[in-house]
């Protein structure tokens, strides 16, 4: 029994220690991945124009994704760079067109530029996915 108990034991050390090693090699070989983390942290701290600093060291490593796009977009909007924020979201959206926050968040940034035929049409299309969305309904009232 306790050879048992300590065999297990070691094979979890184990996949333990080499889980560690590769995390620790794919952060080495794969920046993104650190910058992409650095930049949510930055962001959740609400230090927005660090963040956005970070996102856009990522792209110019010519990498691209709908997430990195929305998040950019997410970091104008709080800072009040609308224009920019639209654009992102718009970047985000061809990229994704699932991420259905992204719509409703340009709905959002279109609204602060009073811009409203185009938000209105996006806040619409919204709903003809989901037409129970409160979200959407509240930002149409």
């Amino acid at each position: 029994m306790n050879k048992k108990i300590l065999a297990q034991g070691l094979i979890i050390t184990c996949l333990i220690f080499f889980w560690a090693q590769s995390a620790a090699a794919m952060e080495k070989k794969t920046p993104v991945y650190g910058l992409f983390y650095k930049a949510n942290e930055l962001f959740k701290d609400n230090n927005y124009q660090e963040a956005i600093k970070e996102y856009e060291k990522i792209l110019d490593m010519n990498v691209a994704s709908g997430n990195l796009y929305y998040n950019l977009g997410n970091a104008y909007f709080e800072i009040g760079k609308f224009n920019k924020a639209i654009c992102y979201y718009e970047k985000a959206y061809s990229y994704d067109s699932t991420l259905k926050s992204t719509s409703y968040n340009l709905a959002l940034a279109y609204i602060k530029i009073n811009d409203l035929r185009r938000a209105v049409t996006t806040l619409k299309s919204l709903l003809e996915e989901d037409p129970e969305n409160l979200k959407v309904l509240e930002a149409l009232a």
